[in-house]
This record gives structure tokens, sequence and C-alpha cells, in this order.
């Protein structure tokens, strides 16, 4: 389906969506700036497998990420963010009803902001639109063609709306530069599409890994 961006709005609801709330009590804390290793103490899960790596310089290198003109993600396993004050801990009793919802793909994220971005509605506007490509694209398969009059045009493949354009136990976390809030969505899908597909197969590759390593 081809769709002009006009249109977005009147869509009926698709039978995915992207809930982008962090779901676990961990906190970004360093993950934010640094690249050291962390004390095993100070991480939600101190038996992390990747905690256990003889080089702990290869932790930062094994996390997917990908770079764009409009923004920099990456995504930290979540059991790697950092213990939280425990006044900040969430009770089990907090966690939302769609926790379980196969109709919801849950994509914890984490934003930063280049500093050349300034003004807060710059910042709010630059993430919402983040969110919105995200979104069209897990939950609506979409991408963008070269029309031959009218330029770029948005199309829509639900059949390729799916859980797997995003690592489940992991949380992304994005860095937006001042470019994403003047991208058209035309130019913003395909950076989102190619992110996500490149950081889920780079990600369950890490994951096999993790996993026959313990054996």
């Amino acid at each position: 389906m081809t769709m002009r961006l006009t249109e977005l709005a009147n869509l009926p609801p698709a039978r995915l969506s992207v809930s982008f709330r962090r779901r676990s009590p961990g906190e970004l804390g360093r993950w934010a700036f640094d690249r050291t290793l962390p004390k095993p103490s100070s991480v939600c899960d101190p038996s992390h497998p990747l905690l256990r790596h003889p080089n702990g310089d290869r932790i930062v290198a094994d996390f997917p990420s990908f770079t764009t003109p409009a923004f920099m993600m990456r995504a930290i396993p979540t059991g790697l963010l950092y213990k939280p004050p425990p006044s900040h801990l969430i009770s089990p009793n907090t966690l939302r009803e769609d926790a379980d919802d196969p109709s919801v793909v849950h994509m914890p994220l984490a934003s930063t902001v280049h500093k050349l971005l300034g003004v807060r509605f710059y910042q709010r506007d630059a993430l919402r639109r983040l969110k919105t490509a995200c979104a069209l694209v897990v939950t609506r398969g979409a991408d963008v063609i070269n029309g031959t009059d009218d330029g770029p045009r948005l199309i829509l493949d639900e059949e390729r709306a799916r859980h797997r354009w995003v690592l489940a136990g992991w949380t992304y976390v994005c860095k937006i530069s001042p470019e994403l809030h003047r991208m058209p969505y035309t130019e913003l899908v395909p950076h989102v599409r190619a992110a996500l597909e490149k950081m889920a197969r780079r990600g369950r590759n890490v994951e096999r890994r993790w996993a026959s390593e313990r054996l």
C-alpha cells in the first residue's frame, strides 16, 4: 500500500503496537557516555555471560549499533543496565497490563540529544518523530520507494510487520542529532528500517554465541 504522509492519521489500527516504555528497574547510568566495563556488582544481572568474557572491551563491541545522519542507535542487554537506587526500584505490581500481550512489541527506548538540538520543544519533537518512524516499520512494515513523478513515497506492507524487528531483552539507546528534527519521514524511515534490521540480526548472533559459551 502506497501512502501519502497526510493519510497516515486515517489508517485503521494495526494488528501490532509498540511500547517504548521501560519495564525493568535498570538505569542507563554510565552507558549514556562511558564505554568502560561496569563491575558485576553494579548491574542488574551480575551473572550476565558478557561479564565473564576474557576481553572486557569486547562487551561494547558486541552491542548492536547503527549510525545515520539523524541518530546513533545501539542496544544494551537489559541485564547490564545499572542498578537503580533502592528508592527507584519498580514493584512487580507496577508492570503494565500489556506486559504479556502478544500484540504489543516492547522496545524500551532511552534517548540522549545532541547539544546543538537546544530547545526542549525540538528535543521532544525529534524523539516523537523517531518513535513514529520505528512504529511504522515495526507495526506497518513501512518502507520508501522512489516515485517517478512525485518523488519518494512511503509504502506499507503489514505482512512485514513483526516482533523480529526488535530484540527482546535489550534496551535501545539513541543519540538524536539536529538533522532528525528536519528530516522528512521519507528519509527517516529507511534509516530506521536499516538500523532495526541490522541490529536485530547482530543481536541474535551475539545471543547465540552467549548460549554456546555457557555449554
